[in-house]
């Protein structure tokens, strides 16, 4: 938890450090982006089936979507499975999603 609270608190600043001012308005975001952190168990994994390989998150703010995608070990198989999300722009800096279908 403390560890948790310090990594917060890292990523505050550094999204204060960004030059783009309007982040879910530029084509930069879009595309296919390595998910290295997160504070979701549920993205994690945690207590389900080992993941083999990276989260790989791609992001298109023209049609405000989202997906994750992943390969994960079901008794030494593996197995693709993504789960898409819907953006909701909270401002022009931060948006809320909404997780909608997981599909194996």
């Amino acid at each position: 938890p403390e560890q948790t609270q310090e990594m917060l608190k890292l990523f505050e600043k550094l999204e204060k450090l960004n030059p783009t001012k309007s982040p879910l308005k530029s084509p930069k975001v879009n595309g296919d982006w390595s998910l290295d952190y997160t504070t979701s168990d549920s993205i994690l994994g945690k207590g389900g089936f080992p993941r083999v390989g990276p989260i790989v998150q791609n992001i298109n703010t023209s049609d405000l979507t989202a997906q994750n995608s992943e390969v994960v070990s079901y008794f030494g198989i593996p197995v693709p499975r993504k789960v898409t999300a819907e953006l909701t722009p909270k401002n022009s800096q931060f948006t809320e999603v909404k997780f909608k279908r997981l599909t194996l």
